[in-house]
């Protein structure tokens, strides 16, 4: 089992400037189709594939169901600083 985080349609290329140099990502590792180009390039295939959207750990976190509380929900609601 594989657990990839991909980007959608949703994701602009604002927020993607935004979100992607801080952690270093590079854009291609969150293409879903060079992951699934990467993974045939190995050999492998995918069995099946389930999308889980961008809700679920937050309405997780929010039910305390989560293995982590509050993590990414609390990053949320942690206040910003500034903007320049």
């Amino acid at each position: 089992m594989i657990y990839q985080t991909t980007v959608t349609d949703w994701l602009t290329p604002a927020e993607a400037a935004r979100l992607w140099p801080p952690g270093s990502i590079q854009a291609s590792s969150v293409d879903p189709e060079n992951f699934e180009a990467a993974i045939a390039a190995g050999g492998l295939t995918i069995a099946q594939s389930i999308q889980l959207h961008g809700e679920w750990r937050e309405h997780a976190e929010e039910d305390g169901t989560a293995s982590r509380p509050a993590t990414a929900l609390g990053l949320a609601a942690a206040p910003q600083p500034p903007r320049l």
